[in-house]
């Protein structure tokens, strides 16, 4: 209920510290309630400070879906737009309605006085609150046990930033659309930096949070056995991209540098130059470390290794055939 009560959150921390007190309630004619009370004393302490963390986490998470969102406006292609707004308002006739022009990026910094709060605002005062409560005391002991309430924070920040990451890349196994490696990138580094920002509320090893997960990420599976961005842009590449290249609806441009589309626009559901050029293969080996990059590139040579196998059967059994034709002519 505390939680609710923003001025009442950063008291929080009393329940788990008052936990500890609880032994205290025993007493020598009375031994079997020890246990008892030991029991539901850590039952009840780790519950306080797992509530406490997942609250902490889910505000940070709000905050950094706010700066995505944010990042994502100032990315080259939200400009089309804008140019053509400014296109068609030259070619308006005066007679005309006057048509509203959209929000442009940094009009959410404008603000007619500074007692007006916005839901950021509110939220970095909870965050901060809360943030207090948690770093107010390194250990909470409870019979003979000791936790350490900014460990269930980093934990829950931990497994949020990485079910982030996958979720961020946007893969739809329908349609074989994913996100761009430079957007993606885009809006991981706006994810890292407000969690960098945690650390002038608590003291928190955000490092130690960022290789754990990144280092995950570049593998197929992470701990917990799910797919991770090195396994869904690999299977991206093998099954949307060199699919589309063995058709030969898709060929390599020296003069670009990268995979251009051959098919008319529109019959192709992306277009390869959005995904091969370097600046997001640059992104991509940023994202994924020379782990992921061994991993695609291994399983790009495999399939193929595999399609040159299979026209090399082809060939021999074509050679095999004409050499029987030949001997029986």
């Amino acid at each position: 209920m505390c939680l609710e009560f923003p001025a009442q959150t950063r008291y929080i921390i009393a329940f788990p510290l008052l936990c500890g007190h609880f032994m205290n309630c025993t007493h020598e004619l009375c031994p079997e309630e020890r246990i008892h009370i030991g029991d539901r004393s850590l039952t009840m302490v780790n519950a306080f400070l797992d509530e406490m963390s997942k609250e902490a986490k889910d505000i940070i998470t709000t905050i950094c879906d706010e700066q995505c969102m944010l990042s994502d406006k100032l990315l080259p292609k939200h400009c089309a737009p804008l140019i053509a707004q400014v296109v068609n308002k030259k070619r308006r006739d005066k007679k005309n309605k006057i048509v509203a022009e959209p929000g442009k990026p940094g009009m959410e910094s404008y603000r007619k006085t500074r007692e007006e709060l916005t839901t950021m605002d509110k939220l970095h005062m909870a965050l901060t609150e809360l943030c207090y409560a948690i770093n107010y005391s390194n250990t909470v002991n409870v019979w003979e046990h000791t936790f350490a309430p900014r460990e269930y924070l980093t934990q829950h920040l931990e497994s949020r930033f990485n079910k982030s990451l996958v979720k961020m890349v946007m893969f739809n196994p329908e349609n074989n659309e994913i996100a761009k490696p430079s957007e993606l990138l885009t809006s991981v580094r706006s994810f890292m930096s407000v969690l960098q920002s945690i650390e002038n509320y608590v003291h928190l090893d955000i490092t130690r949070v960022f290789n754990n997960v990144l280092l995950q990420q570049t593998q197929p599976q992470d701990s917990h056995g799910d797919k991770t961005v090195t396994c869904l842009y690999t299977n991206w590449y093998l099954e949307a991209l060199l699919r589309r290249v063995s058709a030969g609806h898709i060929t390599y441009s020296r003069n670009q540098k990268a995979f251009v589309t051959l098919s008319a626009e529109g019959q192709l559901p992306f277009s390869a130059e959005e995904f091969s050029d370097i600046n997001e293969l640059r992104a991509l080996a940023e994202l994924i470390g020379p782990y992921g990059m061994k991993y695609l590139n291994e399983s790009l040579m495999w399939h193929i290794a595999s399609q040159v196998t299979e026209l090399k059967a082809g060939y021999f059994l074509l050679y095999s055939f004409n050499v029987e034709i030949l001997k029986n002519n």
